[in-house]
């Protein structure tokens, strides 16, 4: 499959069988690709299974393919690069593959520097051989194992000053690394995927297992600082604790205690019957009734706490956002008494240096961001679980819900659906025999055909005017969530629930940066990823033009973290180059090819296009402009964008005509006016200030899965259900300063103003429990406790 995907690029039948291929070998377990493999070697295919074996017969139609184009590519004695391959004719018949050892490599080098009182000796290693195909194999293959593995030439040495060293390390002299001495470190992360990938970047991690959960064990050195670490990995599995929903604790699990407002936490749990989570004492699922098929956080707690005991230190990296660090503070809390010493790790990409950088730079839990977070949890079940508990005793219907940012975006919805049928009507499309698309519109139908059989009779639209002009292109900033969710929508016609999944397996993966942010820098680390793909893959430096795209915040833009583009990211997955903790399926590339695209073309220098501006009048006088990209006269952002250019507009200018047949004209119903999809309602929620990147796709899914909106299947169009109209006049009439969108954003700039310190969490609580209390939402009485002072003395 490695030569297969490698050999693609060189022809297109392979091309065609590459993604085939792909998807049938995804669904097998690792034991039937073993049997396969065997099956293959032993030509037994004949014993497989009838799926097996069909699967086996593709691969051997696809060896076949391959020798076809080896031998049509290859001379006998020619060779070429695979990767981490190389492949040499012998024969006319015979090819012979060269596979790299690294692991040995690593064994015998190894040999030529010792460990000598925590300093290690320098050693000297020399590599014989001539095939720089081989060499560059070889180095691509140690890279998987040493990311900072480099080869010199031997001429580029000063072979007297190295044994100078040589002998001076022996000696303790010169020439050693004084490692300090190792120091044993848990590490906690939410995600497996995410553990996973750590690991794999600092060789071949051991494995220990907690009942389901699993830990991975690896060493990890600080080139830089020299520190040693013996690290342990290990996985929450997202969120461990969150508001008790037991009734009679407080106001849904917010204990009012004097002045202050205490929320009572407890251990999240999972029914394995119907999937839902909870959380409440009982350990029963409330929506299903199950008893026994339970999972609980504690469970994941009581390995953290064993693992805890036997490290110095415990270090906290979960995502850097308030989510994130409300799971940091929980896992504080919790493992305090059973660790001195516990740190908070903040990196944005899943990347070797980002991690050993974030070791560097270790600090405490930020005590603000954390009460952002439970502010922004109470206010959910202050205003949530009231309104959602009132629609469903009124309209008698289990599903229904409400939230404070999901009636505005409903508003929107509906407000949109209103000007769409107000503006309906019927298009005309036309596509000419050139690719040019002209659509014309009427309110009738009958004076839609009218003009369509005018078309047809005429058989062209004639050129009114035609002009060339020269601009410049100046490339877009790179993606953050809503411009990302946005164009995945339209693009890809993926929805944003989908797209976040996706884009969190990327970044655990390592393959891009965090995809829950606002802003648009572009940071150092960053430009020299762009710098490389221009100097050293496509080998063009003069495109180079660095940009920062804005000023350095809390977070970066959605972009790559490796200098590879989609084509190339496959070829390495499957020639080991790149790990990824899951089979990734077309999708995964689609998106992150949109990503890197929009980060490269960001860091080119800007295009000259030649464009031409062209009027086309239809027979019955309608001109309709239409404006194309003939060429880049320089070529930047668009020739590295990839972008697709027409140059057939001369010649219609030429003939004075756009030629158009019968089967290309079509009339459909639509408006003026277009209906919202999710990623334009996810621009206005960023625009309007009413959503953050972490709730922008749980907002549009909890409007779906209450029945509110539907998503129209052709066009991903989101429509308002007579259900979701009803539901926003009730509330927008008896619930106007809780639900509007004013109100909406006042809060979250409240919880912003905590998250940067500059209001205090007490205060923005009082305020909306006196709200709530006023408008009648909040009528039950507060019942007090002893736990006076949990929560001031936590945050302090």
């Amino acid at each position: 499959m490695q030569v297969l995907a490698y050999l693609s690029e060189r022809d297109l039948h392979l091309k065609n069988m590459l993604p085939e291929l792909n998807r049938k070998l995804s669904k097998l377990t690792p034991s039937e690709l073993n049997a396969l493999r065997i099956s293959l070697m032993k030509g037994t295919i004949n014993n497989l299974s009838d799926w097996m074996r069909n699967i086996a017969e593709s691969l051997l139609q696809g060896i076949a393919e391959v020798e076809r184009v080896l031998k049509s590519l290859l001379k006998v004695g020619e060779s070429l690069s695979a990767g981490t391959l190389v492949i040499t004719r012998k024969s006319d018949e015979g090819f012979y593959v060269l596979s790299p050892d690294p692991l040995t490599y690593i064994q015998a080098s190894g040999r030529t520097s010792r460990f000598l009182n925590d300093k290690m000796t320098l050693g000297l290693s020399v590599i014989f051989e001539l095939d720089i195909k081989n060499i560059e194999a070889f180095r691509r293959k140690m890279n998987i194992f040493s990311r900072n593995f480099e080869l010199k030439k031997l001429s580029e040495l000063n072979l007297k000053e190295i044994s100078n060293l040589l002998d001076s390390s022996r000696r303790g002299e010169r020439g050693v690394k004084s490692f300090r001495p190792a120091k044993s470190l848990l590490m906690i992360v939410e995600s497996p995927n995410k553990a996973r990938t750590i690991a794999w970047y600092f060789g071949r991690p051991s494995r220990r297992k907690f009942g389901k959960i699993v830990a991975y064990e690896v060493p990890i050195i600080d080139d830089e600082t020299l520190d040693t670490y013996l690290v342990t990995i290990v996985a929450t599995k997202g969120h461990m604790y969150d508001l008790i929903t037991d009734e009679g604790i407080g106001l849904h699990g917010v204990i009012l205690s004097g002045d202050e407002f205490i929320p009572v936490y407890t251990p999240i749990s999972k029914c394995y019957s119907c999937g839902r989570t909870f959380s409440n004492l009982e350990g029963v699922c409330p929506y299903c009734g199950e008893r026994l098929k339970i999972g609980r956080s504690t469970e994941i707690l009581q390995a953290l706490r064993k693992l805890s005991l036997e490290s110095e230190e415990v270090v906290i990296a979960t995502d850097p956002d308030i989510e994130g660090e409300k799971i940091a503070w929980d896992v504080y809390l919790m493992l305090k008494p059973f660790s001195k010493r516990i740190s908070r790790a903040e990196f944005h990409e899943v990347t070797p240096d980002a991690i050993v950088k974030s070791l560097r730079n270790l600090r405490e839990v930020n005590s603000a961001r954390v009460a952002a977070q439970i502010v922004r949890r109470i206010t959910d079940r202050w205003i949530g679980f009231p309104l959602s508990t009132l629609l469903k005793e009124k309209y008698g219907k289990p599903w229904l819900g409400a939230g404070r940012v999901q009636i505005p975006v409903l508003g929107w919805s509906i407000n949109r659906y209103v000007e769409w049928k107000r503006d309906a009507g019927y298009f005309v499309k036309v596509k000419g025999d050139n690719g040019i698309e002209i659509t014309y519109f009427r309110k009738k139908r009958e004076d839609a055909e009218a003009l369509a059989n005018a078309i047809m009779k005429q058989g062209y639209l004639e050129v009114h005017s035609f002009e060339k002009k020269t601009e410049e292109f100046n490339p877009a900033p790179p993606y953050t969530t809503d411009s990302l969710l946005f164009d995945a929508g339209k693009r890809l016609k993926l929805g944003a629930t989908y797209a976040m999944k996706l884009l969190q397996d990327l970044f655990e993966a390592g393959l891009i940066t965090y995809h829950r942010t606002d802003s648009t820098h572009i940071s150092n680390k960053g430009i020299q990823v762009a710098k490389e793909y221009f100097d050293k893959v496509i080998r063009r430096p003069d495109l180079f033009f660095p940009r920062a795209w804005g000023k350095e915040g809390a977070h970066e833009a959605i972009r790559p973290t490796k200098p590879i583009d989609a084509e190339e990211l496959k070829r390495q997955i499957l020639d080991g180059s790149v790990k990824v903790p899951l089979n990734f399926s077309p999708r995964h590339f689609e998106l992150y090819d949109m990503i890197f695209r929009r980060f490269i073309a960001g860091q080119a220098r800007a295009s000259l296009v030649e464009k031409a501006v062209l009027k086309l009048k239809s027979p019955e006088g309608d001109i309709v402009e239409k404006e194309i990209v003939l060429r880049e006269v320089q070529d930047g952002a668009l020739s590295v964008g990839k972008a697709e250019f027409n140059l057939n507009a001369e010649s219609i200018a030429a003939s004075g005509k756009v030629i158009v047949r019968k089967e290309m004209i079509a009339i459909y119903r639509s408006s003026l006016t277009p209906l919202h999809s999710e990623g334009s309602l996810i621009k206005l929620m960023k625009e309007r200030e009413i959503g953050r990147p972490s709730t922008y796709a749980k907002t549009i899914d909890s409007l779906k899965r209450h029945g509110y909106v539907i998503i129209s299947s052709k066009r991903g169009f989101v429509v308002p259900t007579k259900t979701g109209i009803e539901i926003h006049e009730f509330l927008t009439t008896n619930y106007t300063d809780l639900v509007t969108e004013e109100a909406t954003r006042d809060l979250e700039k409240k919880m912003d103003a905590i998250e940067s310190g500059r209001d205090a969490y007490e205060k923005v609580t009082s305020e909306l429990y006196e709200k709530l209390r006023t408008i009648g939402l909040l009528s039950k009485s507060v019942l007090n406790t002893n736990a006076q002072g949990f929560l001031g003395e936590a945050l302090t």
